[in-house]
Protein backbone atom coordinates (compact mmCIF):
# COMPACT_ATOMS: atom_id res chain seq x y z
CA UNK A 1 0.00 0.00 0.00
CA UNK A 2 2.96 1.80 0.97
CA UNK A 3 4.54 1.29 -2.48
CA UNK A 4 1.52 2.68 -4.29
CA UNK A 5 1.47 5.97 -2.74
CA UNK A 6 5.24 6.49 -3.52
CA UNK A 7 5.48 5.38 -7.05
CA UNK A 8 2.24 8.14 -7.40
CA UNK A 9 4.32 10.89 -5.73
CA UNK A 10 7.30 10.47 -7.78
CA UNK A 11 5.41 10.13 -11.03
CA UNK A 12 3.98 13.20 -10.17
CA UNK A 13 7.41 15.05 -9.55
CA UNK A 14 8.25 13.91 -12.72
CA UNK A 15 5.58 15.35 -14.41
CA UNK A 16 5.94 18.99 -12.37
CA UNK A 17 9.85 18.76 -13.26
CA UNK A 18 8.84 18.05 -17.23
CA UNK A 19 6.65 20.51 -17.19
CA UNK A 20 8.81 23.35 -15.99
CA UNK A 21 11.82 22.37 -18.31
CA UNK A 22 9.56 23.02 -21.09
CA UNK A 23 8.99 26.56 -20.16
CA UNK A 24 12.54 27.32 -19.79
CA UNK A 25 13.17 25.99 -23.49
CA UNK A 26 9.86 27.27 -25.05
CA UNK A 27 9.29 30.26 -24.10
CA UNK A 28 5.49 32.08 -24.55
CA UNK A 29 6.65 34.56 -27.17
CA UNK A 30 9.28 33.76 -29.77
CA UNK A 31 12.47 35.57 -29.56
CA UNK A 32 13.35 38.32 -32.10
CA UNK A 33 16.00 37.51 -34.45
CA UNK A 34 18.97 39.59 -33.59
CA UNK A 35 21.11 42.30 -35.85
CA UNK A 36 24.37 43.65 -35.59
CA UNK A 37 24.39 46.92 -33.50
CA UNK A 38 24.71 49.53 -35.94
CA UNK A 39 22.94 47.79 -39.36
CA UNK A 40 19.15 46.94 -39.58
CA UNK A 41 18.17 43.18 -39.77
CA UNK A 42 18.33 41.96 -43.10
CA UNK A 43 15.69 38.94 -41.85
CA UNK A 44 12.09 39.19 -42.93
CA UNK A 45 9.06 37.44 -42.56
CA UNK A 46 8.01 37.06 -45.48
CA UNK A 47 4.58 35.48 -43.87
CA UNK A 48 4.03 39.07 -42.54
CA UNK A 49 5.43 41.43 -44.78
CA UNK A 50 3.30 40.18 -48.21
CA UNK A 51 -0.09 41.06 -46.75
CA UNK A 52 1.27 44.74 -45.30
CA UNK A 53 2.20 45.36 -48.75
CA UNK A 54 -0.76 44.04 -50.33
CA UNK A 55 -2.39 46.15 -47.92
CA UNK A 56 0.00 49.82 -48.83
CA UNK A 57 -0.95 49.04 -52.65
CA UNK A 58 -4.50 48.61 -52.23
CA UNK A 59 -4.68 52.26 -50.19
CA UNK A 60 -2.42 53.94 -52.53
CA UNK A 61 -4.66 53.31 -55.62
CA UNK A 62 -7.80 53.52 -53.52
CA UNK A 63 -6.06 57.50 -52.78
CA UNK A 64 -4.99 57.48 -56.63
CA UNK A 65 -8.68 56.65 -57.71
CA UNK A 66 -10.50 59.79 -55.09
CA UNK A 67 -7.16 62.09 -56.41
CA UNK A 68 -8.47 61.64 -60.52
CA UNK A 69 -12.19 61.72 -59.24
CA UNK A 70 -11.28 65.28 -57.83
CA UNK A 71 -9.23 66.43 -60.81
CA UNK A 72 -12.14 65.73 -63.17
CA UNK A 73 -14.41 67.13 -60.85
CA UNK A 74 -12.33 70.34 -60.76
CA UNK A 75 -11.60 70.90 -64.77
CA UNK A 76 -15.75 70.44 -65.21
CA UNK A 77 -15.96 73.14 -62.65
CA UNK A 78 -13.90 75.28 -64.85
CA UNK A 79 -15.23 74.69 -68.03
CA UNK A 80 -18.75 75.75 -66.49
CA UNK A 81 -17.00 78.98 -65.26
CA UNK A 82 -15.36 79.96 -68.48
CA UNK A 83 -18.79 79.20 -70.41
CA UNK A 84 -20.43 81.14 -68.11
CA UNK A 85 -18.11 84.09 -68.69
CA UNK A 86 -17.99 83.98 -72.52
CA UNK A 87 -20.15 87.09 -74.40
CA UNK A 88 -23.34 86.22 -75.64
CA UNK A 89 -23.45 86.61 -79.76
CA UNK A 90 -23.97 89.71 -81.19
CA UNK A 91 -27.20 89.24 -83.16
CA UNK A 92 -26.20 90.94 -86.61
CA UNK A 93 -28.49 94.22 -86.94
CA UNK A 94 -31.08 93.61 -90.11
CA UNK A 95 -29.70 95.63 -93.28
CA UNK A 96 -30.73 99.47 -93.32
CA UNK A 97 -33.77 99.82 -95.73
CA UNK A 98 -31.85 102.73 -98.26
CA UNK A 99 -34.07 105.82 -98.43
CA UNK A 100 -35.86 107.11 -102.07
CA UNK A 101 -34.85 109.79 -103.21
CA UNK A 102 -37.69 111.97 -102.17
CA UNK A 103 -36.79 111.14 -98.28
CA UNK A 104 -33.51 111.72 -99.30
CA UNK A 105 -34.38 115.80 -100.40
CA UNK A 106 -36.78 115.83 -97.43
CA UNK A 107 -34.48 115.33 -94.82
CA UNK A 108 -31.76 117.72 -96.26
CA UNK A 109 -35.00 120.07 -96.55
CA UNK A 110 -36.00 119.88 -93.07
CA UNK A 111 -32.34 120.20 -92.02
CA UNK A 112 -31.36 123.32 -94.22
CA UNK A 113 -34.45 125.62 -92.57
CA UNK A 114 -33.07 124.23 -89.36
CA UNK A 115 -29.97 126.25 -90.55
CA UNK A 116 -32.27 129.71 -92.04
CA UNK A 117 -33.96 129.47 -88.56
CA UNK A 118 -30.47 129.45 -86.46
CA UNK A 119 -29.11 132.43 -88.99
CA UNK A 120 -32.26 134.59 -88.73
CA UNK A 121 -32.19 134.28 -84.45
CA UNK A 122 -28.23 135.25 -84.28
CA UNK A 123 -27.63 138.52 -82.42
CA UNK A 124 -25.37 141.07 -84.84
CA UNK A 125 -22.25 142.47 -84.02
CA UNK A 126 -21.61 145.13 -86.49
CA UNK A 127 -17.61 145.03 -86.30
CA UNK A 128 -17.36 141.26 -87.04
CA UNK A 129 -20.28 141.98 -90.02
CA UNK A 130 -18.32 144.92 -91.33
CA UNK A 131 -14.40 142.85 -90.99
CA UNK A 132 -16.10 139.77 -92.36
CA UNK A 133 -18.20 141.20 -95.44
CA UNK A 134 -14.30 142.72 -96.66
CA UNK A 135 -13.18 139.72 -96.22
CA UNK A 136 -15.51 137.88 -98.32
CA UNK A 137 -15.49 140.72 -101.30
CA UNK A 138 -11.87 140.39 -101.30
CA UNK A 139 -12.33 136.75 -101.77
CA UNK A 140 -14.82 137.36 -105.05
CA UNK A 141 -12.20 139.73 -106.85
CA UNK A 142 -10.43 136.34 -107.45
CA UNK A 143 -12.73 135.25 -109.15
CA UNK A 144 -14.79 138.39 -111.48
CA UNK A 145 -17.20 136.64 -113.39
CA UNK A 146 -19.13 135.50 -110.39
CA UNK A 147 -19.30 139.10 -108.95
CA UNK A 148 -22.24 139.44 -111.08
CA UNK A 149 -23.98 136.55 -110.17
CA UNK A 150 -23.79 137.74 -106.44
CA UNK A 151 -27.11 138.68 -104.94
CA UNK A 152 -26.83 139.86 -101.69
CA UNK A 153 -24.68 139.38 -99.00
CA UNK A 154 -25.19 139.65 -94.85
CA UNK A 155 -23.64 138.27 -91.46
CA UNK A 156 -24.41 138.67 -88.09
CA UNK A 157 -22.32 137.71 -85.18
CA UNK A 158 -20.41 134.43 -86.47
CA UNK A 159 -22.01 132.82 -89.82
CA UNK A 160 -22.94 135.06 -92.94
CA UNK A 161 -25.43 133.87 -95.70
CA UNK A 162 -24.54 134.68 -99.56
CA UNK A 163 -26.99 134.42 -102.39
CA UNK A 164 -25.50 133.80 -105.86
CA UNK A 165 -28.13 133.31 -109.16
CA UNK A 166 -26.58 130.48 -110.99
CA UNK A 167 -27.78 131.12 -115.06
CA UNK A 168 -27.13 127.31 -115.68
CA UNK A 169 -23.99 128.39 -117.80
CA UNK A 170 -20.55 125.98 -118.24
CA UNK A 171 -18.93 129.01 -116.88
CA UNK A 172 -20.88 129.10 -113.73
CA UNK A 173 -20.61 125.32 -113.04
CA UNK A 174 -16.67 125.80 -113.49
CA UNK A 175 -16.07 128.83 -111.44
CA UNK A 176 -18.75 128.38 -108.84
CA UNK A 177 -16.77 125.38 -107.07
CA UNK A 178 -13.59 128.09 -106.96
CA UNK A 179 -15.49 130.63 -105.33
CA UNK A 180 -16.81 128.84 -102.40
CA UNK A 181 -12.79 127.93 -102.07
CA UNK A 182 -11.80 131.28 -101.67
CA UNK A 183 -14.51 132.12 -99.56
CA UNK A 184 -13.80 129.30 -97.66
CA UNK A 185 -10.46 131.32 -96.24
CA UNK A 186 -12.64 133.73 -94.32
CA UNK A 187 -15.49 131.01 -93.43
CA UNK A 188 -14.47 127.17 -93.79
CA UNK A 189 -17.94 125.71 -92.77
CA UNK A 190 -20.25 125.77 -95.84
CA UNK A 191 -23.70 124.74 -96.36
CA UNK A 192 -25.99 125.65 -98.97
CA UNK A 193 -28.70 124.96 -100.49
CA UNK A 194 -30.88 126.19 -104.08
CA UNK A 195 -34.55 126.95 -105.25
CA UNK A 196 -35.35 126.81 -108.65
CA UNK A 197 -36.35 130.25 -111.01
CA UNK A 198 -37.20 128.95 -113.91
CA UNK A 199 -35.51 129.01 -117.48
CA UNK A 200 -32.87 126.87 -115.80
CA UNK A 201 -31.26 129.55 -113.23
CA UNK A 202 -30.98 128.07 -109.80
CA UNK A 203 -30.50 130.64 -106.76
CA UNK A 204 -27.52 129.11 -104.71
CA UNK A 205 -28.10 130.14 -100.50
CA UNK A 206 -25.16 129.33 -99.01
CA UNK A 207 -24.45 129.36 -95.11
CA UNK A 208 -21.25 130.38 -94.26
CA UNK A 209 -19.25 130.34 -90.86
CA UNK A 210 -16.48 130.38 -88.47
CA UNK A 211 -14.75 126.92 -87.20
CA UNK A 212 -16.52 125.40 -84.31
CA UNK A 213 -13.02 125.95 -82.15
CA UNK A 214 -12.57 129.57 -82.28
Amino acid sequence: MISKRVMLLGALVVGVSYFLAMQRVSPSEPEKPSSIQGEPSTSVNAAQELPRAAHTDARIDRELAQLAQSMGKLKNDVTAMRSDKQPAAVQPEPPATPKTPEQEQAELDEYMAGVERAFEQEPRNEQWSKSTLQGLRKALDAEPNMIAAVRGMECRSSSCRVEIRDDGSATFAEEFPLMVHEMGAVLPQARFTQSDLGSGAQLHILYLSKSADE
